[in-house]
């Protein structure tokens, strides 16, 4: 596999934002993307659990010269085990031996509604991939999972490569490989 020269950011067009590791730093303060369960995560246990190593939070704050950054959207990622009856026969084979497989999980993204609309959830995502590929490189990672939680957002995902895994009945799991991940960079 080629080495990565650029970051994904490095594609994207220049934008009034940019995306920094959580911190205390960040106005979390009147973030609401619309969902409770997200917006419950990002104002009150985020920067608890980014710092306890649970997770790792980054996020979209507004280029300003102030010391406090505003917020205008997140994500959360983790390492995670995915079961591999989820995935194809060759995925199956090939991780058996260590119960399941291993994973970047994309546990959380949410974009303020202010936002909404304006590609920063793409920009976001496209962050996380990155930073999962190049994380790849040097621990064992197979690709990078998450939960929709809605068919509109299955097709959003899909957009960016993601296949939904074999689900048991109301699962949305899906799934991009790291080698995918890669493909798509190098054709940017």
């Amino acid at each position: 596999m080629a080495c990565i020269k650029e970051a994904v950011s490095d594609f994207l067009p220049i934008r009034d934002y940019q995306i920094i590791p959580l911190s205390r730093q960040v106005l979390r303060e009147g973030f609401s993307c619309g969902r409770e369960k997200i917006d419950n995560f990002f104002l009150k246990s985020a920067l608890e659990k980014h710092n306890k190593n649970q997770v790792k939070v980054h996020v979209a704050v507004i280029n300003q010269d102030d010391d406090i950054k505003k917020s205008i959207g997140f994500y959360s990622v983790c390492v995670r085990t995915i079961g591999c009856s989820k995935f194809i026969q060759k995925i199956k084979r090939l991780f058996k031996a260590y119960g399941g497989v291993p994973v970047v999980y994309l546990s959380m993204i949410g974009v303020t509604e202010e936002y909404s609309g304006r590609g920063v959830g793409s920009f976001l995502l496209a962050d996380a991939l990155d930073r999962s590929l190049r994380a790849s490189k040097d621990i064992g990672i197979h690709g990078v999972a998450l939960d929709a939680a809605t068919d509109e957002l299955v097709a959003f995902y899909s957009r960016f490569g993601f296949k939904l895994l074999q689900n048991a009945k109301g699962e949305r799991t899906m799934f991009i490989s790291c080698a995918q991940i890669e493909d798509a960079i190098s054709k940017a």
